[in-house]
């Protein structure tokens, strides 16, 4: 599933992030592009480019926005795993299944701590734990799920996934959930 950010900066971006979620994507396009020519390496704004040129079926483009957005440094780990998640369903929905193995054996950040999860960034966060357990990394999975286990509470499709990545990567240990509230 893509994923359009939740994370905003004030301005110009905020107008981008609205004509994209209108669905004004030439207009989004234009106004993306003039951001990027002051910041040419935001990481956020490459993944949104990235989004917008995969809605325009323009699946090289995205994918070539995408792969330069994570390797972009970034401080905020959910703008990169935002990144990481759209550029599998990209590679996943293109069949390329040795990138999306690839990708997942790359480094990636863990949950910000204290940064509870908005509803768009659960499912983001479940999308790329499922990714990397499906393309074989099912213990960086865990550790990923373990980063925001806490604020899931009992939310049952994040259990089950914990006890599938549990039984995948063979791992006899308790996952330490505790509440969030």
């Amino acid at each position: 599933m893509i994923i359009v950010g939740d994370v905003a900066a004030a301005g110009g971006r905020e107008a981008a992030l609205a004509l994209h979620r209108d669905g004004n994507l030439d207009d989004a396009r234009t106004e993306y592009e003039r951001l990027l020519a002051s910041s040419p390496e935001d990481a956020d704004l490459l993944g949104l480019l990235g989004v917008l040129a995969l809605q325009q079926q323009h699946p090289a483009k995205a994918a070539d926005l995408l792969a330069k957005a994570i390797n972009t440094l970034t401080p905020d780990p959910r703008v990169h795993l935002r990144n990481v998640n759209n550029l599998f369903a990209l590679l996943h929905e293109q069949g390329h299944p040795d990138a999306a193995r690839e990708l997942a054996s790359a480094e990636l950040p863990n949950w910000p701590k204290n940064t509870p999860p908005s509803a768009s960034e659960r499912t983001m966060v479940l999308s790329v734990i499922e990714a990397l357990a499906i393309f074989g990394q099912a213990e960086r999975a865990l550790a990923l799920l373990e980063s925001v286990l806490t604020y899931f509470g009992e939310d049952a499709e994040a259990l089950i996934l914990a006890g599938w990545l549990g039984l995948n990567a063979r791992i006899h240990r308790p996952l330490y959930l505790t509440s969030s509230g």
